[in-house]
């Protein structure tokens, strides 16, 4: 996993932990308001819920990586909400700063800073999350390769990207329609899944508005659940979504 060109504008957000905003408390608040985060949120609970049915069937051999973990907020989550052990998860990121963060709120997972093709495989699962968008098109097929590697065969991964309903960020390469992102994982997996969720619709813009207008940003939890309920629920076609949720088996 290389250093890319446009990793300084990402390495730079990780001066502060910002993915450790929500609050997953039963309250759940989200201040210090960050927007994305009822997104961020809807998306580990779906990611959360397709690794839990592998941590179970492995039961204390399992091991999942979460490959370019950040700060390790998907970590803190598995860990923290849905009681998965935190010796049996690793992650790996190049951003040394966004490790020692990752290191800091799980102390007792296995966090790598350095490119993950120096890892050992055998995984049962892994997630790739908001991760292949920053990786250049040019290096991507390699890069999905590397990752396959740490699987065991048949190993489940979860995958999270932009989709191209969505406007390009500066920080993105590109993003992904339902098309393209098969073509981009099925060289290495079977078994692909492809759904959007964070779709646009008049209730999920009202409710926005109401939480985040000029006037006030309001965090009350039962507004937020509702919104981070809504943006998960995953749909058959890419219309107005804004993420896709990809899973697959290792080949």
């Amino acid at each position: 996993m290389k250093a890319f060109s446009d990793q300084s504008i990402q390495a730079d957000q990780y001066a502060f932990p910002y993915h450790y905003i929500p609050d997953t408390s039963k309250r759940l608040h989200l201040s210090r308001h960050w927007g994305f985060a009822p997104s961020y949120m809807a998306a580990l609970g779906l990611v959360a819920d397709r690794l839990r049915p592998v941590a179970e069937a492995a039961g204390p051999d399992w091991r999942h990586i979460d490959i370019g973990c950040g700060d390790g907020a998907l970590v803190h989550h598995l860990t923290q909400v849905h009681g998965l052990a935190e010796r049996q998860i690793a992650g790996v990121d190049i951003d040394e700063r966004a490790i020692a963060w990752a290191r800091m709120f799980n102390p007792r997972a296995d966090l790598h800073a350095g490119d993950m093709a120096a890892l050992e495989g055998g995984y049962h699962s892994a997630s790739l999350i908001e991760v292949l968008e920053h990786v250049p098109p040019e290096v991507l097929p390699g890069f999905v390769t590397d990752a396959a590697r740490l699987l065991r065969s048949g190993g489940l991964v979860v995958v999270t990207v932009p989709s191209v309903e969505k406007k390009l960020a500066d920080k993105h390469f590109q993003h992904f329609s339902f098309e393209h992102i098969r073509s981009v994982l099925e060289p290495q997996f079977s078994e692909l899944e492809v759904r959007g969720f964070e779709r646009d619709d008049w209730l999920t813009r009202a409710l926005f508005k109401l939480r985040m207008n000029p006037l006030a940003r309001i965090d009350a939890p039962m507004l937020n659940r509702i919104a981070v309920r809504r943006l998960a629920n995953l749909h058959g076609q890419q219309a107005r979504c804004g993420r896709l949720l990809v899973t697959g088996r290792r080949k």
